[in-house]
């Protein structure tokens, strides 16, 4: 099995840090919010994140909101 080195791991939170953002978002423990997530999920057959950002886009899509209505991003944030 071939291993990974420091330098690939170093490369690869490099590259995760420049290309995602990390959203989180407190939530009572008594509302079980991370178990309902986990049973929508499993639901609709795909993974937790994918299921929360799901949502998240068609909340935003519903209020009118959309990517055209941000300011651009600076060319070292475009991901190219």
């Amino acid at each position: 099995m071939a291993k990974t080195s420091q330098a690939q791991i170093k490369a690869a939170i490099k590259y995760k840090q420049k290309a995602y953002e990390t959203i989180s978002a407190p939530a009572r423990r008594e509302e079980r919010l991370n178990e309902q997530l986990t049973i929508g999920a499993e639901r609709a057959g795909v993974s937790k994140s994918t299921y929360i950002l799901d949502t998240l886009r068609d909340r935003l899509q519903r209020d009118g909101i959309t990517p055209a209505d941000l300011p651009p991003l600076p060319a070292d944030q475009t991901g190219e």
